[in-house]
């Protein structure tokens, strides 16, 4: 994968549960690794596509493989959410992976 591509610092979070003062827990998001990715936005076409056969995928962000990535993640691009919807091992080679996420106001 060339570098040139990966131009966007994203920050992959997991949403983690943390002990409070008080003795119970409190889940909360937390970043796990901050990695260089490709985020696009979907044209039109791919939209509707999406739409077809999930939950309103908004973006397609591509990223050197990790295993900090699943299904109940999100991903912190600027000041915005970008939470996982599907996860694509491309050539399932272990190098890049592909995610369509839904962009999300918290």
């Amino acid at each position: 994968m060339r570098a040139g591509k990966l131009r966007h610092k994203v920050e992959i979070q997991s949403y983690t549960a943390t002990s409070d003062s008080m003795g119970g827990t409190t889940e909360v998001w937390a970043t796990v690794e901050t990695v260089w990715a490709q985020v696009q936005p979907l044209s039109s076409r791919e939209y509707f596509q999406q739409q077809q056969i999930q939950s309103q995928a908004t973006h397609r962000v591509t990223l050197r493989y990790t295993s900090n990535v699943n299904h109940k993640s999100r991903l912190l691009f600027g000041s915005r959410y970008l939470y996982v919807q599907s996860i694509r091992n491309i050539e399932e080679i272990g190098d890049k992976m592909e995610l369509l996420c839904s962009e999300e106001t918290e």
